[in-house]
């Protein structure tokens, strides 16, 4: 259920954590959050001037994406290298980037490189020529050029190209399909001025959004209003590729061994026996422990959700079940409650937090833990995620209410109410646990007798 009255306040992305459970309510529930990105999941938000802080490292737009002179697409990964005028492709076999096509262009910049279809589109990044060519004979299949500088490239399925260009002050998404002359403008009015750090990418619904990376914004194509890159981390699917800070070149990237594989997971940060490359497909040689700079997560953050009604006062909450969505080495999650008889926030010293309950990864799936205290109409829940290297990824939190068990039916001495009562309870709710299927499927049975057999 979702709010009062059946036994339990389910609480998820989906209602916005208990905030959206507050319509026609006297007492609102509220939702304060300190380090801690409330969306799908709860997660930890990125550290400042981390890997994934978009202002930071803007080359992935905060981890988002991968630097523009590097293209993915069906499983093919490619890197555009400027200065040696070369378009390198991934040789799986070999474990390294191996030479490919030869760019009809001067030495030096940075380039944008995507697959359009059958052809390579790229752009040298600053200037206003965009060339599409064959990557099998190597040769240009069509040009176009577009008022300004190019930012940023990003080729649709179809074989369209949207490009990113200032211009006079204004930054201007244009259209383009090789072997068709005219340009079209997909959007206009973004951010004034030559940031050449913005740019263009697509979540996992293929959603086209810009990046303005002086303010870590996204803003959708055809949508109106800009959203931090946190509001919207959720839609992207994490890069096939690690890419890490690195203080001389600004990025480097590490290829794992079941690159293109469905599930491969990223960690951070990668494996040194991963091959590591710079921004040009030079292997690099590093040591075994190299630094990667700031973890990419906060090493802790917190959300309090509450005030949360049980309808009935003096009611003994029963337990917290946690749907985990991933705990890795490294991160934990705390879990503190208390109660009043006021829907008003209790002052610390007439009802205190209690003693935290902490789950250690790795770990996954469910989790249920008895709610601490003493009795009371209303809660709060705190939720504290500890991590750095990776973050907790909590889904789900359900608080059921009340207590009800066997102990209802031990004489009244067993029932008393005391701290020994509260820890019976808690040790019997516990085994009662195990129970449950069985008392479910015992009341159930009559559904399985069919009358005409």
């Amino acid at each position: 259920m979702a709010g009062q009255g059946g036994g339990a306040w389910r609480l998820s992305g989906a209602n916005g954590w208990g905030a959206e459970l507050s319509a026609g309510r006297a007492v609102p529930v509220r939702v304060r959050m300190d380090g801690v990105v409330a969306g799908a999941a709860l997660t930890l938000g990125p550290a400042h001037g981390g890997p994934l802080d978009p202002t930071a490292f803007p080359a992935t737009a905060g981890g988002l994406t991968l630097p523009p002179n590097l293209s993915l697409a069906g499983g093919e990964l490619l890197v555009a290298a400027a200065a040696r005028r070369r378009v390198l492709r991934w040789e799986a076999a070999r474990r390294r980037f191996v030479d490919w096509i030869r760019l009809p262009i001067a030495p030096g910049g940075t380039l944008a490189l995507k697959r359009a279809g059958d052809l390579l589109v790229f752009a040298l990044i600053g200037e206003g020529r965009v060339t599409a060519i064959h990557p099998r004979a190597g040769i240009v299949a069509d040009a176009v050029t577009v008022p300004g500088g190019v930012h940023d490239l990003y080729a649709r399925p179809g074989g369209e190209v949207l490009i990113l260009a200032t211009a006079g002050g204004q930054s201007t998404v244009w259209r383009w399909r090789p072997g068709h002359p005219d340009l079209t403008r997909a959007t206009v009015h973004l951010p004034a001025g030559d940031d050449v750090r913005a740019r263009l990418l697509a979540d996992a619904r293929g959603r086209v959004y810009v990046f303005e990376s002086a303010w870590g914004r996204l803003l959708e194509l055809g949508e109106n209003g800009w959203l931090p890159v946190d509001a919207l981390r959720e839609r992207f699917a994490p890069p096939a590729v690690a890419v890490e800070p690195d203080a001389q070149r600004g990025w480097r990237m590490r290829v794992p061994p079941g690159f293109g594989a469905a599930d491969a997971v990223i960690p951070w940060p990668a494996p040194a026996g991963w091959p590591a490359f710079g921004p040009e497909g030079e292997a690099l040689e590093l040591p075994p422990e190299v630094e990667v700079g700031r973890r990419p997560y906060s090493s802790s953050g917190t959300i309090e959700i509450g005030p949360l009604d049980a309808a009935l006062p003096r009611t003994v909450w029963d337990r917290v079940e946690l749907e985990i969505g991933g705990l890795a080495v490294g991160t934990a999650l705390r879990v503190q409650t208390r109660t009043s008889e006021e829907p008003a926030e209790p002052l610390p010293d007439r009802s205190p937090w209690t003693d935290a309950q902490r789950i250690v990864g790795p770990d996954d799936g469910p989790a249920e833990l008895a709610v601490l205290g003493m009795p009371g109409r209303w809660l709060w829940v705190r939720l504290r995620l500890e991590g750095g290297a990776g973050t907790p990824s909590v889904t789900a939190v359900t608080l059921v209410h009340p207590r009800r068990g066997v102990v209802d039916y031990l004489p009244a001495v067993y029932r008393e109410e005391d701290q020994d009562t509260r820890f019976l309870e808690r040790f019997v709710g516990a085994l009662e646990r195990t129970w449950e299927p069985l008392e479910a499927a015992v009341g159930d049975f009559h559904r399985e007798l069919r009358a005409e057999t």
